[in-house]
């Protein structure tokens, strides 16, 4: 009797079906790099010659030694069909060419899948080539269309997938890199479509509750971009756009039109949520990369005002973008000493960051056109500080009030301050001198500090440091020496104090017994206990 035959399970719905991966065949592995590039020209001959394009996918996938090759015939193959709107279905297609059109899209979308994974590999080399690949297909979509171009750019093709992988880290710094060099700033249209594209991203990750937004990279694209000059022609292009594109929309020339996308970018990334660190690399960014860029420079001030509230080194940031936009672009903000004066605390003595704000500190003084009640202010707390200070910090106050001083010499009064009349020296003998300095107060201009004096100077010549008192005795000194190197007292600790004591070498070596004895303290006898000794001092104190 026959076996009965199995039935054959039939799919009805040809989606349905999962796509199986093909073996490579001997013959595929035997091609060799030119036999793949004739392999790709032919794609384009004929509609006949597209099932080549799975060939090629195989030996991409499949053939580590001619991937490069594959993945390069690919290019070409699927600029060509993207340029000539192969990839898109017209109205009047019939149901044959729209499935060779479906077809054509499953193996684009296999081919995407490859670039992308390319672009955040570790191999420098195929990381780069996945970025210069894309970005020919990104021209292929610019020359398919012939009016609504901008589309190419701006809607959810290759360009802004390979901007959206940058930005989200997919993409390794080696594709940011190749980006940067070989075509942002290199074509002018590159550059002003990033600007365009980064804030519709942001705003499109936003939407999403469970996105966790990471400005970072968004930071690092933005940072290498380089802003364009007001005297250069802004017409070096990616795409060679038609007349018929030309008169559908013009390509960017205008400065003012790539200032605006820039404003526009970075307004997007000061309103997200940022992080310290975050923050403190746009900070630095301020004056030389964001101002540039801007319309208006005003429009950073209240990031700068912000970015001051979070306190510790993001506040010195921010100040030091402040100056720079007060100095360069003679912008107002009156509250900047305010706001530098409260930054004198205990905690900024004792902080990482005390060597950098002394430097800022130094710069911010440095103008002889400063109100003497001002800079008399800030010796005066600095001076005070110093008596909690620890000797790394103090041995940086001395000098820098000294230079101060030198500086601004209508504050020298706070050294040299003595009792103009016979009834008010009597008076300080009497009952002592009244500090009119206000440490509580927070305007620079009212603490009272130009009619005190700098008793706490002179209290650290009896600094338990041998360092910091002998420095500190440079006040009661004449003033000869012009100005001491700041650089040299910054990055004192209390590890270089001592390993320079240790350091210094004996004069005269110290006196030691030789033998130790059996008793420290001893009466006229010689037979006297310590403890006996201190009854006796103990009953006299009685």
């Amino acid at each position: 009797m026959a076996e009965p035959r199995k039935r054959r399970t039939v799919v009805h719905d040809a989606h349905v079906q999962k796509h199986k991966r093909r073996k490579t065949t001997p013959t595929e592995d035997r091609l060799t790099p030119l036999e793949i590039r004739a392999l790709g020209e032919k794609i384009t001959e004929s509609p006949q010659n597209y099932n080549k394009l799975e060939t090629l996918l195989q030996i991409a996938s499949t053939s580590p030694a001619t991937a490069d090759n594959a993945i390069s015939a690919l290019c070409d193959a699927f600029s060509v069909l993207i340029a000539e709107g192969n990839m898109v279905k017209s109205k009047c297609a019939n149901e044959s060419e729209k499935m060779v059109c479906d077809w054509l899209r499953q193996k684009n979308y296999r081919f995407d899948l490859m670039l992308f994974e390319r672009l955040g590999s570790s191999n420098l080399s195929k990381c780069a080539e996945a970025a210069g690949v894309i970005m020919q297909l990104v021209e292929a979509e610019i020359a398919s269309r012939r009016e609504d171009w901008v589309e190419s750019w701006m809607g959810n093709g290759y360009f802004r997938r390979f901007i959206t992988a940058i930005v989200e880290g997919s993409a390794s710094s080696v594709a940011l890199h190749t980006f940067k060099t070989h075509y942002a700033n290199k074509f002018d249209d590159v550059k002003y479509y990033t600007l365009c594209i980064l804030p519709a991203i942001a705003d499109d990750r936003s939407k999403d509750s469970e996105w966790e937004p990471d400005m970072s990279k968004t930071i690092e694209l933005l940072s290498t971009l380089n802003p364009p000059s007001e005297s250069k022609e802004l017409r070096r292009y990616f795409h060679e756009y038609t007349e018929q594109q030309i008169e559908f929309k013009k390509p960017p020339s205008k400065l003012s039109d790539f200032k605006k996308q820039a404003q526009r970018a970075f307004s997007r990334i000061f309103a997200s949520r940022l992080d310290p660190k975050e923050r403190n690399t746009l900070l630095r960014m301020t004056s030389n990369v964001i101002v540039p860029w801007l319309q208006t420079p005003t429009f950073v001030l209240d990031f700068l005002a912000d970015s001051f509230e979070q306190g510790g080194p993001t506040a010195l940031l921010a100040l030091s973008g402040l100056y720079e936009m007060m100095t360069t672009h003679n912008l107002d903000y009156p509250l900047f000493y305010t706001k530098l004066y409260s930054l004198l605390d205990d905690d900024l003595l004792h902080s990482d960051h005390r060597s950098r704000f002394f430097r800022m500190l130094d710069e911010f003084l440095s103008s002889s056109h400063l109100p003497a009640a001002m800079v008399a202010s800030f010796i005066k707390r600095l001076s005070r500080l110093a008596l909690q200070a620890p000797p790394a910090a103090v041995v940086t106050i001395v000098p820098f009030v000294y230079n101060m001083l030198q500086m601004h010499p209508t504050c020298t009064f706070m050294i040299h301050r003595e009792p103009r009349t016979p009834e008010e020296r009597r008076t300080i003998e009497e009952q002592g001198a009244a500090d009119p300095f206000n440490m509580s107060e927070e305007d620079p201009m009212n603490t009272g500090a130009i009619d005190s004096c700098l008793w706490e100077l002179e209290t650290l010549q009896f600094h338990f440091h041998p360092n910091v008192a002998s420095l500190a005795k440079i006040i009661s000194q004449e003033f000869r020496k012009q100005a001491y190197y700041l650089e040299d007292f910054l990055d004192h600790s209390y590890n270089s104090l001592v390993d320079g004591d240790l350091g210094k070498e004996m004069k005269k070596p110290p006196v030691v017994e030789f033998e130790i004895p059996k008793q420290i303290f001893t009466d006229a006898g010689g037979d006297a206990t310590l403890a006996h000794l201190m009854t006796d001092m103990i009953g006299q104190a009685a």
